[in-house]
């Protein structure tokens, strides 16, 4: 999982983002209701007002090319999970990094990724998830239309938030493994035949 990153150690916090990041941790660890993932992005989206944040799943594991949105917002609203691919996109080099931040010019870098274009975004963050193991596991995305500023105060909000996303993730991942194994709905099929 997931240690705050080395970015963070120069950043000067005003008394206002100090106290932010205090009221995020307290809701980190207090929060005790169902679906942490997606009031932890509705959560999110009150305090920076992106235009969209989702949280996705690798797909294959062994490729990492594919991602499962489990929590998608655009303006605050849940939208439907998509499956996409990391091929060709900003986030293609996501796991190679600890933390992505591109303020400006998205959508010229990568004009051929049509998501980005038929929503205008211009400045994103990304973010990769990771296991127990520290093996890949998702990615927390963020998407806006004008730049996306106080990069550091975001990846300290993001930073505050990811233990408990990726704790969630993956029982969230290996519950929808064994809910999907192909043995359990053929027994399933076959008791109620």
């Amino acid at each position: 999982m997931k240690n705050i990153t080395a970015s963070l150690l120069h950043t000067a916090w005003t008394e206002e983002e100090k106290l932010q990041l205090d009221r995020t941790i307290n809701f980190v660890e207090e929060y005790n209701g169902r679906d942490f993932l997606t009031v932890a992005c509705q959560y999110l989206y009150r305090i920076l007002n992106i235009d969209h944040i989702h949280l996705g799943l690798i797909k294959n594991k062994a490729s990492k090319e594919y991602i499962y949105t489990v929590v998608s917002l655009y303006c605050g609203q849940v939208t439907s999970n998509i499956c996409y691919s990391l091929n060709k996109s900003p986030l293609k080099h996501i796991y190679d990094e600890e933390f992505m931040y591109l303020p400006f010019g998205l959508s010229a870098m990568y004009p051929e990724y049509n998501f980005l274009r038929k929503k205008n975004f211009e400045s994103y963050i990304g973010m990769p998830l990771l296991n127990a193991d520290d093996k890949p596991l998702g990615i927390m995305v963020l998407l806006h239309s004008r730049i996306i500023e106080r990069g550091g105060f975001v990846e300290a909000l993001i930073n505050a938030l990811v233990p408990r996303i990726e704790t969630e993730l993956s029982s969230k991942q290996i519950h929808h493994s064994y809910s999907l194994a192909p043995s359990y709905q053929s027994i399933q099929k076959n008791i109620m035949l």
